[in-house]
């Protein structure tokens, strides 16, 4: 614990936009990524090449972020498909939360080891600090708050370059829906896309 703490006084903020020299002609540039507070595409420059890493790419009509940067050109792309084959079908959260506003606890997550997890499939009881809390709650679950971008959020943002990358690489998400992101981002024209076959992050 006292590592980590020591670690913290290394750490410098950087703001969004402004490029910081790493050493031998290698830059770094933050980009705001619409996903959540502080989410940010990581842009890399060699003296030959561009690269950038997106991260969890956010959402171009979202409630309270900005949307995500518009990358004009790079060679090299590695961008995320969480929801690589999900297209956002759903009402407004005000729609829903208007008709039942009392005791309502929304919750959002993946894993099914996760506290919002186990409220939404029906837990009688949640394990919070040691100590197990009876739910006293209706739970219901408001998919459409992702901070993630969909399926046809995602081809858009590539279709934004004026000049496709080089090569986009896809990754994160399950083996389908990256396999699915590529298919759909090749026939729309976005240059050499490939799938990385590597564990989900």
């Amino acid at each position: 614990m006292k590592r980590a703490e020591r670690c913290l006084s290394l750490f410098r903020p950087i703001e969004f936009e402004r490029e910081v020299q790493l050493g031998n002609g290698l830059t770094l540039c933050l980009l705001p990524s619409g996903h959540i507070l502080g989410s940010a595409f990581v842009a890399l420059k060699t003296p030959r090449t561009p690269l950038l890493f997106s991260g969890d790419l956010g959402r171009p009509h979202d409630l309270v972020m900005s949307a995500p940067s518009r990358i004009e050109k790079v060679d090299y792309l590695v961008v995320e498909s969480t929801y690589g084959d999900r297209r956002s079908r759903y009402p407004s959260p005000q729609s829903v939360c208007t008709r039942s506003t009392q005791h309502h606890l929304v919750y959002r997550l993946s894993s099914q080891r996760d506290t919002g997890a186990s409220l939404v499939n029906g837990a009688e009881t949640i394990k919070i600090h040691g100590e197990y809390i009876p739910v006293r709650a209706e739970v219901r679950m408001l998919e459409n708050l992702s901070a993630h971008a969909d399926a046809d959020e995602i081809f858009v943002w590539l279709k934004g370059y004026t000049q496709p990358p080089r090569r986009t690489f896809i990754i994160l998400a399950s083996l389908r829906r990256r396999m699915h992101c590529a298919i759909v981002s090749q026939k729309n024209c976005i240059g050499r896309v490939s799938y990385l076959n590597i564990s989900n992050a």
